[in-house]
């Protein structure tokens, strides 16, 4: 008599699992970016604060011209 086997996980299971994971990767980025953008955004009005106004050396640095 032989004993039942643990298999290896069906392709079904084993997609699944890859779909779950770029799920997470995907959000991950996209929690990356958002946190990035708030932390430019803080820098730019940071800038602005403490440079006193809208002047054209605001630009330059919110667009890398400087």
């Amino acid at each position: 008599m032989r004993l039942p086997t643990q298999s290896a996980p069906s392709r079904a299971a084993l997609h699944y699992t890859a779909a779950i994971m770029l799920k997470n990767l995907i959000l991950c980025l996209k929690l990356a970016l958002v946190f990035a953008a708030i932390v430019f955004f803080a820098k730019a009005l940071q800038y602005l604060i403490f440079n006193g106004g809208l002047s054209g050396e605001f630009y330059d640095y919110l667009f890398f011209r400087k």
